[in-house]
């Protein structure tokens, strides 16, 4: 499955959003290995060293910006979840949403 498989069955706004951010983690993520998951309904970005690092997941009414290992990234405004997993939800592009995704990118990576 490809991505355009993988949103097929999503709005057009869901669609465009969800592109928006998986150009915004592709970008900040050029070392990645980026895989589209059938099971999981989404795509995930994995580094060659630390594994799979976060995840662009559509859902009928958003789009969601999973970090794999968030519990160990500390606390910022918009993530939530619990457990290892943290993620921030879109219902449309948000510049302060856009803002946490990628401060914790720069704390994903960082060496």
């Amino acid at each position: 499955m490809d991505i355009d498989g993988l949103l097929a069955d999503h709005t057009d706004e869901i669609a465009v959003l969800t592109r928006r951010l998986l150009e915004r983690v592709a970008a900040a993520t050029e070392w990645s290995d980026q895989r589209v998951y059938r099971g999981w309904h989404g795509v995930g970005f994995h580094h060659h060293d630390l594994g799979y690092v976060v995840g662009v997941f559509p859902r009928v009414d958003s789009a969601r910006v999973v970090f794999e290992h968030g519990h160990l990234l500390g606390d910022a405004p918009f993530l939530e979840g619990n457990g290892r997993t943290r993620h921030v939800d879109f219902t449309s592009w948000d510049a302060d949403r856009i803002a946490v995704v990628d401060d914790m990118l720069d704390r994903a990576l960082a060496p």
